[in-house]
């Protein structure tokens, strides 16, 4: 059965197809439902949506109250709908928008009724299509995707959406923190500027208090009809619940400059109906000056002077070396310095410095960076693990670095956890490897006065190596301006160092292990993810004393090093249990062949 939008025509079977001109945003939304909903019911915040069937008539008494406090638009009850699997998601929907409708008959309030619709939880794939159906086939055509961290994903939502009604109306708004990034580390003008060419209005809501969500506004420019929702100040615990420190006076006072910009307004976690009631006072006493708005404010972007890179520089000079040097277990940092300074005299242009492999805890890389920088005068690649570091850490970490003079850097997802330790390790990262070289390049452009260099890592093992091509391609996409590979000890591993070379375009540095021993062979053939040796190679080693091990790990590394030559820009040597004088008879290798040729 067909059924009839708010906006006056029918959807479903026969439904006649015709755009219409979507209405005028509202110039005040409603307020938290979340958060509102566990203060006066006493039950967690996470049953709201349920709520919709389990106790209606509280959900209802919210709307309600939202309605008399002078809420022109109302959004309905859904926001974790995406999150939750299809069949309790097809109860809630309807319920949720029957509560809406009813707290506006009980009232006599008519206003337009939004779909509020959060993020998807990472690695959720929600039913949208049921999802939106369900909401056209309720009546509603007027969508808001809320407290968003990008919006990539949704775009395949918001064709969904035009196909089956081209009238809807789609808003989107990000949640963006005091640094106008979100939590994918995407810069808020950037996004306004590419959700202004999908959505017909845009927003920003959560995570900020009314003042830095203005500070924030004014630095920005928009396209798009503008509606801003901040929290209702800072969030603290109390008695096990989250409270919000902002007044209804102070929101509605520090909120209502925005109106004169044609922003249209309301409140996101921690307000309430007299926050809205607040908003709704002061805009009747100060009408708004301008109808849709654009403002232009100097966002602190560093100016200043930029300066070549060092690590890149070196290309330009011939194939630099890099040199491996893994952290300690504890904090006796001295002989680990010892190695970094025999490294740099025996040639080293660069050492760098793993990010806890395989998971297991060390020393920091980028504190030790910090102090080989300073104490031995050598460049320095730190690696950065996603794993076990959250934006804000990662932030703090990189402008640290560059604090120390240390302005290049190797990402990485991470290892995972090892299982005995993940009772009381928990990986907490926001990123992966390419979205985190896509973050840095906005903290280069917005924060730090010298850009930080950014490489990344290439597995050239990989059984399926396409993947691994794409997954480079979207690194470079990101900023990323140098590979790191993994050791070229197979034929497979050299041919597909040769397709790097080939189709990739940034420099690629051809990563080099001298195997050991037998036992060391055996080893990272089948406990090491990501090494592949050649079949041979572990036969190579039986009966050899230490002596004659290093030397055939020389013999076999000055293969890989003639064969890889003409496919890499540099060389990345690990070096196994600080072996520096093995690691340095490789280094005169590698100078010896650059003279040949």
């Amino acid at each position: 059965m067909s059924r009839m939008t708010e906006s006056g025509r029918k959807t479903g079977p026969g439904a006649e197809k015709r755009p219409e001109t979507r209405s005028v945003l509202p110039t005040l939304f409603d307020g938290a439902m979340g958060t509102w909903y566990a203060r006066v019911s006493q039950e967690p915040s996470n049953q709201v949506e349920l709520a919709n069937v389990t106790d209606p008539v509280r959900i209802q008494e919210i709307h309600r109250g939202y309605l008399e406090a002078g809420a022109q638009a109302l959004l309905t009850n859904t926001f974790a709908l995406p999150q939750m699997d299809p069949l309790t998601a097809g109860e809630i929907l309807p319920a949720a928008v029957r509560n809406a409708r009813m707290a506006m008959d009980q009232t006599g309030v008519q206003v337009p009724l939004y779909a509020g619709l959060g993020p998807a939880e990472s690695g959720c794939e929600p039913d949208w299509s049921a999802l939106i159906r369900g909401f056209l086939e309720a009546g509603v055509n007027r969508f808001l995707f809320e407290t968003q961290p990008e919006l990539g994903s949704l775009l395949p939502v918001f064709a969904l959406i035009r196909g089956m009604d081209p009238g809807a109306q789609i808003g989107v708004s990000f949640a963006v923190e005091a640094d106008g990034l979100t939590k994918a580390g995407l810069a808020a003008q950037a996004l306004l500027d590419e959700a202004a060419e999908h959505a017909d209005f845009v927003g920003l809501n959560c995570l900020q208090g009314p003042a830095g969500m203005v500070k924030l506004v004014s630095s920005l420019h928009w396209k798009k009809p503008l509606v801003i929702r901040p929290n209702a100040g800072s969030a603290a615990v109390v008695g096990n619940r989250m409270s919000f420190t902002a007044s209804p006076g102070y929101f509605a006072r520090t909120l209502l400059p925005l109106a004169d910009l044609g922003v249209s307004l309301g409140g996101c976690c921690g307000t309430s109906p007299a926050h809205i009631e607040g908003l709704a006072q002061r805009l009747a006493e100060r009408p708004r000056l301008a109808e849709g708005g654009a403002v232009s404010g100097s966002s602190e972007a560093v100016a200043g002077k930029r300066e070549e890179n060092a690590f890149m520089a070196l290309f330009e000079k011939g194939k630099p070396v890099l040199v491996e040097a893994d952290p300690p277990a504890n904090d006796d940092v001295m002989p680990w310095l010892a190695v970094v300074k025999r490294l740099r005299q025996a040639g080293a242009d660069v050492i760098t410095i793993s990010d806890n492999p395989v998971g297991r805890p060390k020393a920091d890389s980028c504190m030790l960076a910090a102090l080989a920088a300073r104490e031995e005068d050598i460049l320095v690649l730190p690696h950065i693990a996603c794993r076990d570091k959250n934006r804000n850490a990662i932030r703090s970490l990189i402008t640290g670095l560059s604090v120390f003079g240390v302005h290049q850097c190797l990402v990485v997802t991470g290892d995972p956890v090892c299982e005995e330790d993940r009772s009381e390790v928990r990986q907490v990262y926001n990123f992966n490897s390419r979205r985190l070289a896509g973050y840095i390049q906005v903290l280069n452009e917005t924060v730090l006065t010298h850009p930080v260099c950014v490489a990344g890592a290439l597995n050239v093992n990989a059984p399926n190596f396409d993947v691994q091509l794409r997954l480079a391609r979207e690194k470079i996409a990101n900023g990323v301006q140098a590979l790191l590979t993994q050791p070229v000890l197979s034929a497979r591993g050299l041919e597909n160092l040769k397709r790097a070379h080939h189709e990739l375009d940034c420099r690629i540095l051809a990563g080099i292990f001298p195997v050991i021993s037998e036992r060391n062979a055996l080893y990272l053939q089948n406990e090491v993810t990501g090494i592949e040796l050649d079949g041979r190679i572990p036969g190579l080693y039986a009966g050899l004393s230490r002596q004659e091990g290093e030397d055939m790990a020389v013999r076999i590394c000055q293969d890989v090093i003639r064969e890889a030559a003409p496919y890499c820009d540099g060389w990345y040597i690990m070096m196994p249990f600080r072996r520096t004088e093995l690691v340095s008879r490789i280094m005169a290798v590698i100078r010896e062949q650059e003279e040949v040729r």
